[in-house]
């Protein structure tokens, strides 16, 4: 069986198929994914367990020693039959073998009788030729093996796995985990990409960056305060293997290393053909498919490969081949490129673009900015920004305007909002009072709101603009209208909000912005932000079809083209705004559309839209009841809002965290202030929920009447300010932690018109809080049928949960098995609810894992258990904890009768 397999997964499958019965486990993959690594990690577990473990590595130098690979096991016998007797008595049942491919002819014989032996287990890792190429795939097959090892893994007994290199995500968790600390999105970004997810390299450019202070750490994680330091050591290594090919060869890699990727065809014409073979026979170049290829962060650009095209088999090869360059060196390669681009047939206007500025060709600013737009069509952001502020140097009239918007947009979702803010304050306070202002005007509004976190500013900024017009002109007090109901909005006041348009019968930004729109190409961006923000408000106003009809604007299909060239994150941005819309009626589709959002971002390196898209997936996660989804996505969040400066949305991330702990009673490791102030003083988009994390981290820690004054203050806020969608999920938090009395709250939360859907939920949760405060268990089940028919399986447990003990007989019984079937399916998280409900039926709550530990328990030691089920004895004490407080008991004694086992 082969498989391939991530980290996380790997462990799970290795035990799964030893249990199975094989008896040869090869870990395969290309050098420096980790395999070595999960080899010692799987040797120490063994250990741990009081088994019998051996180790073995295979050495290349002592390939040509009969046994040297085992000697150290296994004394030398004059006789074969004596050494393999000698291997059968002494080798221990499990032997972890290193790079089993470098053993020499003996040893490989002595394993492979090794594993034909019952109960014997190899575990061995295989450099294979899944060679890593630049554009982060990885090529790998049955034919791959060395030919030495092909034989063993033909066994029956014999499973095979590759190790992929790590994703990007992976890559950030493993520089957590060798730095102690989170490392800011721009960083793991910038790790990723220049190490193609070698776990090895990651390593050694961490490690480096960190002693030479390339890297430091911040509050918000590790950030780049420098240069990533590639260790001389890995230098050296890679470089060496480009020299030992000779001087054509060293030649061949520097040209190509000067654009990373190039043209098969331009080796050929400059003679470099055969000094391109030898580096692709060494396996330092590959060809690549006509796609997008993800560079270095010494170029901080991608740019599109030909059919025909080669590449290094890792980006770091090119940083060392560039590296030792002088100037006129590299000069004289670019510029090559360049003559050879602007020549060719077909020249990429990307990467003829990105030449002259580098080598200082003048190129028109209207071709500079083409190349911009058609590498942010092909989600290139970085190089989009490079040629977009190139292209500003000598633009003019609208031309200027559209790279201010594309430059800026880019900035802020890389997070840096500064720099955007900056960019456009200088324009706006050099153009003159008009059309080309006004679009500033409204692109600088939204980098203050949603960029920077600060509403007043904004407010402040908009006001000072609107004094530069007369009074009487409608197009300025439209558009001032139009974003003063964004900000209003964003900072949570939606009713107020929509007021402001009603007012001025500005119903959206389409026919304002249509009469400018003869003046510039770059209306249709701010159309769409506007377009967006109006949907967002109303989902805050619990008007959730009226939003996607927001959301389905023609602005959308008309200008989609241009909206790919101009704003790298608007389609990311709707699929947030359509999960926000679609959290309260269909929570599974509201992830799927977060996932999508984030990946979309995720393929773009955009901080901001990531950082919202891990928002609405936690949220949706929450809603469903997946609480270490939950807390994993917040987490994910609230790295990526202190990596874009997102200061609201980070409350928002902790917040998140508050309620995916705090409702089991767990404390989530955000800061808590003593002071627990109801009302924040910070603002921001979805404020209104922010109070309810902070309540849940009080009540986690026992101060239960400090969390319901909180939850008091943030329902009389959110109804005060129109924010209907929230005050809906704060009186339901409240009832959740225990409170009675709510449902006078939740039933004054009149829907609005046409959202049928939004009225399954509201009424659901009416009839939990009806059913707490009148001990009614009709009206519980009525609304635990109403959660499972909307796929909140938590919610639905809980109102069933709470009906158990309101019921009696029969009845109840049905409701206690009915609320341990819904919890189970998310967990069994001990909230409040499932807590007081039905504490004697603790048993049915049980994982299939927990009631098998459970059993075991009764007559095994947990280390007996773990080595029968090879888990960690930490993994079955974990267990066992919650098993106990499951079933209310403190020990194994009291086991036999909690889970109705007979003496």
């Amino acid at each position: 069986m082969a498989g391939s397999v991530s980290r996380e997964d790997v462990a799970v499958a290795v035990r799964a198929a030893v249990r199975s019965g094989a008896r040869l486990v090869l870990l395969t993959g290309a050098a420096g994914v980790g395999k070595s690594y999960l080899l010692d990690a799987f040797a120490a577990e063994a250990r741990a367990h009081g088994l019998d473990a051996d180790r073995a590595w295979g050495v290349a130098a002592l390939r040509e020693v009969p046994g040297g690979a085992l000697a150290h096991l296994v004394a030398p016998a004059p006789a074969l039959p004596a050494m393999v007797h000698a291997v059968l008595r002494t080798v221990s049942r499990f032997l972890y073998v290193d790079d089993v491919d470098q053993c020499d002819p003996l040893s490989l014989a002595l394993v492979e009788r090794l594993v034909r032996e019952p109960g014997r287990v190899v575990v061995a890792t295989v450099r294979s030729d899944a060679t890593v190429r630049s554009d982060g795939g990885a090529r790998s097959d049955g034919a791959g093996l060395p030919e030495a090892v092909r034989p063993l893994a033909a066994l029956p007994y014999a499973r095979t796995f590759t190790l992929r290199p790590f994703t990007r995500e992976q890559t950030a968790r493993l520089g957590a985990e060798i730095l102690g600390g989170p490392l800011q999105p721009a960083l793991a970004d910038d790790v990723w990409r220049s190490t193609a997810g070698n776990a090895l390299f990651v390593h050694q450019l961490l490690l480096a960056s960190r002693d030479s202070g390339g890297i430091a750490p911040t509050d918000d994680g590790w950030a780049a305060v420098g240069t990533l330091a590639t260790p001389p050591s890995l230098r050296s290594a890679l470089l060496d293997r480009v020299v030992a090919l000779g001087p054509a060869a060293r030649e061949a890699a520097e040209l190509l290393a000067a654009t990373e990727t190039a043209p098969l065809a331009r080796f050929e014409a400059s003679g470099r053909g055969e000094a391109l073979r030898a580096l692709m026979t060494a396996d330092i170049v590959t060809m690549l498919p006509a796609a997008p290829v993800p560079l270095t962060p010494r170029a901080t650009r991608r740019t599109t490969s030909r059919a025909g095209s080669v590449a290094f088999t890792h980006p770091l090869f090119a940083e060392v081949v560039w590296a030792p360059l002088d100037p006129l060196r590299r000069r004289a390669l670019l510029r090559e490129h360049f003559t050879a681009e602007r020549s060719s047939a077909r020249p990429d206007e990307v990467r003829l673009a990105l030449l002259a500025t580098q080598i200082d060709e003048v190129m028109p600013a209207a071709a500079l900015f083409r190349a911009a737009k058609l590498a942010m069509t092909g989600g290139d952001t970085d190089t989009a920004l490079t040629l977009a502020l190139e292209a500003l140097r000598t633009a003019r009239g609208d031309l200027r305007i559209e790279a201010l918007g594309l430059a800026a947009d880019a900035l802020m979702q890389r997070g840096r909002p500064e720099e955007a803010q900056a960019l456009l304050e200088r324009a706006l306070d050099r153009t003159k009072p008009g059309p080309g202002a006004l679009l500033l005007t409204g692109l600088l509004h939204v980098v203050l709101t949603w960029g920077r976190s600060d509403p007043a500013a904004a407010g402040r900024m908009l006001a000072r603009q609107a004094r530069r017009y007369p009074t009487w002109t409608p197009l300025v007090g439209d558009l001032v209208a139009i974003l003063e109901s964004d900000r209003i909005s964003y900072q949570g006041r939606p009713g107020e909000a929509l007021a402001v348009l009603d007012e001025r019968d500005v119903r959206g930004a389409g026919a304002l912005l249509a009469r400018v729109a003869h003046l510039s190409r770059f209306a249709p961006q701010l159309e769409s932000r506007m377009a967006t923000a109006r949907a967002q408000c109303l989902i805050q106003l619990a008007r959730p079809d009226d939003a996607l009809a927001a959301l389905d604007d023609d602005v959308f299909v008309r200008h989609a083209a241009t909206l790919d060239e101009q704003v790298p994150s608007w389609r990311a941005d709707v699929d947030n705004a359509r999960a926000h819309a679609w959290v309260t009626r269909d929570a599974a589709l509201s992830r799927d559309l977060a996932e999508r959002a984030y990946q979309a971002a995720d393929d773009l390196s955009l901080v901001q839209a990531r950082a919202w898209a891990a928002l609405m997936h936690t949220m949706a996660d929450l809603v469903t009841g997946r609480l270490d989804d939950a807390a994993a996505w917040g987490r994910r969040a609230r790295a990526l809002a202190a990596g874009g400066r997102m200061s609201a949305a980070g409350r928002l991330a902790e917040s998140y965290l508050d309620i995916a702990y705090g409702s089991r009673g767990l404390a989530s490791g955000v800061a808590d202030d003593p002071r627990l102030d109801p009302l924040p003083l910070a603002t921001g988009f979805l404020w209104h929920q922010i109070p309810i994390g902070d309540a849940w981290r009080a009540h986690a820690a026992g101060r239960v009447a400090a969390a319901s004054s909180v939850m008091s203050a943030a329902l009389d806020a959110a109804l005060a300010d129109g924010a209907v969608r929230d005050a809906a999920f704060i009186a339901h938090e409240r009832v959740r932690m225990g409170e009675r009395g709510v449902s006078t709250a939740l039933e004054r939360l009149a829907p609005g018109p046409g959202t049928p859907d939004d009225d399954l939920l509201l009424a659901a949760r009416v009839l939990l809080a009806r059913g707490v405060d009148a001990a009614d268990g009709a009206a519980l089940l009525r609304a635990c049928d109403g959660f499972e028919k909307l796929g909140m399986p938590l919610f639905a447990a809980e109102a069933a949960a709470v009906a158990s003990r309101v019921l009696s007989g029969r009845e109840a019984t049905a409701a206690r098995r009915r609320s341990a079937g819904l919890a189970a399916v998310v967990g069994s998280p001990p909230t409040p609810l499932l807590r007081r409900a039905a504490p004697d039926d603790g048993a049915a709550t049980l994982t299939a894992r927990e009631r098998e530990v459970a059993e075991r328990a009764v007559a095994q030691t947990s280390a007996e258990i773990a080595a029968a089920l090879f888990l960690s004895v930490r993994t079955v004490d974990t267990h066992l904890a919650r098993v106990y407080a499951k079933l209310g008991i403190t020990s194994r004694r009291e086991l036999p009768a909690a889970l109705g086992l007979r003496g």
